[in-house]
């Protein structure tokens, strides 16, 4: 292999190191964080487009009928951000930004943030269509489950 060859391999293999991979390539076990549902929701798998989707609350229904309500982490929690790059594939900052221009424009308004992952883990236990999301340690209760979150 020819020097400059060598020297571009080399800078394309830092510039992976110094960006990081692209968030949906990481497994289920490298993430942050989970999704949650009511326990009386059927799906058992959300894409990552899916969950986008339902958290910014394009998609307003499941497919079982039943209203979505996600609900999010208070935006300065770390979840939230490793979360929001996941699945939104975007900063906090630019979500936010999307939030202001839809209620602006009156076309909808965010979820609610919750402070803690037990604070999520109630409100998705009480409400028929909710998603969150808490840390992977968090604890659940009955009333709410895990499902996987797939490309």
């Amino acid at each position: 292999m020819s020097k400059l060859a060598r020297v571009l391999v080399w800078s394309a293999l830092c510039a992976l190191l110094v960006t990081g991979l692209p968030a949906h390539s990481a497994s289920r076990s490298e993430q942050p964080f989970k999704i949650i549902v009511n326990s009386s929701n059927p799906a058992m798998t959300v894409s990552t487009e899916e969950a986008s989707s339902l958290f910014l609350k394009k998609t307003s229904a499941w497919p079982n009928g039943v209203w979505v309500e996600p609900v999010d982490l208070h935006r300065s929690s770390d979840v939230r951000e490793g979360f929001t790059r996941a699945v939104h594939r975007k900063s906090v900052a630019a979500v936010r930004s999307y939030w202001q221009r839809a209620v602006f424009s009156g076309l909808a308004t965010p979820a609610p943030t919750l402070k803690t992952d037990a604070e999520v883990v109630e409100f998705v236990a009480r409400r028929a269509g909710a998603i969150g999301y808490v840390s992977e340690g968090a604890s659940l209760q009955v009333g709410v489950r895990v499902v996987e979150l797939v490309n």
